[in-house]
């Protein structure tokens, strides 16, 4: 596998993983829910979707607050998960 496909892979796992982190706790997914105008059943039909792991992670960043208790959750530096988001589809030139 190359390390393009290497870091692609990673960031689909840990935007399954933050998706995780909000379904963990009803009013934070709640609020995604809300914020993306998906519903409960959308999430399953779509989360093998590169695009949809994207706005999983763009939701994340788009929330310091947030973005910090997960990576604090994770044991990853936000700058990292900024890094895996460059990996999926639409992502902001830097």
């Amino acid at each position: 596998m190359k390390n393009s496909d290497t870091n692609t892979h990673q960031a689909e796992v840990v935007a399954l993983d933050v998706l995780r982190f909000l379904a963990c706790e009803p009013e934070r997914f709640s609020r995604f829910l809300s914020l993306s105008g998906l519903a409960l059943q959308d999430i399953s039909a779509q989360a093998g979707e590169p695009s949809f792991l994207a706005s999983v992670m763009d939701y994340l960043l788009s929330d310091e607050k947030l973005l910090l208790e997960y990576a604090e959750n994770d044991s990853l530096q936000p700058q990292t998960i900024v890094s895996l988001r460059q990996k999926l589809p639409g992502a902001p030139r830097q």
